[in-house]
């Protein structure tokens, strides 16, 4: 049944967006529901946004490949801000997260830990984006860090601030 509410939401939703112009994000959310391949399309800011109020609007975890996108931190605010339209009795959730390659800043990657949505966030992939020293300690030490049980950095440019608290992080996990 939360399917079909879910494709009855899209199906709406799909109307509304391609009519802004945002049909590569409806057409992977209809195609495969809650793991959408986005990878190497050009989305905009308008794009992330209605992919994180589809998220925001379901029960499920979701799966979302954003790798080269060229969403920048633009697009990571309008995801967070996707998902925190909310509605009290859903509980949907991003469970994998891949950001790779998307000209993500120390600023766009922390804007992920103020959404609901990312608290459950199992995986992060933020290789080769331009975090910088201390851009991803924020991140690393806010409620969401712990959650994280796969978190990929390759080629960040993280310096010894972020080395220290995947350090502090790792040393507080019980496993």
């Amino acid at each position: 049944e939360a399917n079909s509410k879910l494709q009855i939401t899209l199906d709406g939703l799909h109307w509304i967006f391609v009519a802004q112009g945002s049909s590569s994000v409806c057409e992977a959310i209809a195609v495969s529901r809650i793991s959408p391949l986005l990878r190497y399309r050009r989305l905009s800011a308008f794009d992330c946004f209605v992919l994180g109020y589809c998220v925001s609007h379901s029960d499920c975890p979701w799966k979302i490949d954003l790798e080269d996108c060229g969403i920048g931190d633009k697009g990571v605010e309008m995801l967070v801000r996707g998902t925190q339209e909310i509605e009290p009795c859903r509980s949907g959730y991003i469970s994998v997260l891949v950001l790779k390659q998307n000209h993500i800043t120390g600023d766009g990657l922390n804007q992920l830990w103020k959404s609901p949505a990312m608290l459950k966030l199992n995986r992060l992939d933020l290789s080769f984006n331009l975090l910088g020293n201390g851009g991803a300690t924020p991140l690393l030490r806010s409620s969401m860090g712990h959650c994280i049980g796969e978190l990929h950095l390759h080629k960040t440019g993280i310096g010894v601030e972020d080395c220290q608290a995947i350090g502090e992080l790792l040393s507080s996990s019980p496993t």
